[in-house]
């Protein structure tokens, strides 16, 4: 299977309508991410990534360093910091670090270990990668 690939199908993540990017099981990743559409993490990312649209880390998923998402969906392992207007800690999700959200749903049997801080929520129209390059 290959490191990257793009379905132009939605899934029950909530996704948008655009591409989404699937990092494979067993492809282990490092570095900074700028993406438009959406990401899955199946396999092993350390970095930065900012995210226009939603961001999943499947259940054999493991992540760390920094997400900014308009939606982040937790299932597998996280160490770091996760911003974005909706994040969800499902099934045996582990969480280590800071959460910066106007909303939030932990499911029974998620571990969380760190700090949550509200925020305000994205515009609807923003461009999240423009905006954060913008402030540079």
């Amino acid at each position: 299977m290959a490191v990257f690939s793009r379905d132009d199908k939605t899934s029950d993540a909530g996704f948008s309508g655009k591409e989404i990017t699937t990092i494979a099981s067993s492809s282990e990743i490092t570095g900074d991410f700028k993406i438009d559409g959406n990401l899955v993490i199946e396999g092993k990312v350390s970095g930065n990534i900012y995210c226009n649209c939603g961001v999943v880390i499947e259940e054999n998923g493991y992540g760390e360093g920094k997400i900014v998402a308009r939606k982040i969906t937790v299932k597998g392992k996280y160490n770091g910091t996760l911003e974005a207007d909706f994040i969800e800690l499902i099934d045996e999700s582990v969480v280590r670090g800071e959460i910066n959200s106007n909303r939030v749903l932990m499911k029974e049997g998620v571990v969380f270990e760190g700090t949550s801080k509200f925020r305000e929520a994205f515009l609807t129209d923003k461009n999240i990668i423009l905006e954060l390059e913008n402030k540079k």
